[in-house]
């Protein structure tokens, strides 16, 4: 077996901080945005629901002025 040098011994050890710290980073990236996406899904689904409410209340306001375009 091939001993190694300090110089590559030093590279593999940054090689192996970088990969470390990609991961950790990466790993953070990605559950931020999936906390994202869950957020601009439920402000979806409030928005949504708010626009059949408009439409509910529009519904009522035309049935009490006695409009037939509901």
């Amino acid at each position: 077996m091939k001993s190694l040098s300090t110089g590559q011994l030093a590279k593999m050890g940054v090689g192996a901080v970088f990969a470390v710290a990609f991961g950790v980073v990466y790993h953070d990236y990605r559950t931020l945005a999936e906390k994202h996406a869950e957020v601009l899904r439920e402000a979806s689904v409030s928005i949504s629901e708010m626009a059949l409410s408009i439409r509910d209340l529009a519904n009522r306001v035309d049935k009490l002025e006695g409009r037939r375009d509901y």
